[in-house]
């Protein structure tokens, strides 16, 4: 009996171990809005750095969505101005993420030309914020490298609207 519980023992130990050592190795460098204010608090009468501001406004729309960590966010907080380049054009709306991972499950939808705030990149995904008009929409999400775009085509657009079953 006592060869058992010392066996049980060691492997809930290591159940821990593996479990607690796991989520640091999915997240790769990447955190929870909610966790960038964990052990401080936002102050909005203080100064805070221009990335705590961002995962203040980020925290307001998720505290659970991924951000990039402070060194894969680009050089400028005000992010690079860009376009989406669907996927399926105009039949379907371009797939976003809560974290870098295509393997993750969709959880918003982006219109095809939408304009987005590109504040950073992490394993072929841009961290973006949608845009309406001059204003944020509000929305942060991850979108794959690959539908995001300097300028916005009109006639590819509608070229994959109508290879994906649009109009």
């Amino acid at each position: 009996m006592k060869k058992y519980l010392r066996t049980l023992a060691l492997f809930l130990v290591l159940a821990s171990l593996m479990s607690v050592f796991g989520a640091y190795a999915f997240a790769d460098g990447l955190q929870s809005a909610g966790e960038v204010f964990a052990e401080f608090p936002y102050n909005e009468d203080g100064e805070e750095t221009p990335y705590r501001q961002l995962a203040y406004r980020v925290c307001q729309f998720d505290e659970e969505i991924l951000m990039p960590g402070e060194i894969n966010v680009f050089n400028t907080y005000d992010g690079e101005t860009r376009y989406v380049q669907g996927k399926y054009g105009m039949a379907r709306g371009q797939k976003l993420y809560d974290c870098p991972d295509e393997n993750a499950e969709a959880r918003w939808f982006v219109r095809d030309g939408c304009r987005v705030i590109v504040y950073g990149e992490k394993n072929g995904f841009y961290f973006v914020e949608l845009q309406y008009y001059e204003k944020s929409e509000g929305t942060f999400a991850w979108i794959p490298v690959d539908y995001v775009v300097d300028e916005w085509s009109f006639p590819l657009s509608v070229t994959r609207t109508g290879e994906y079953g649009g109009w």
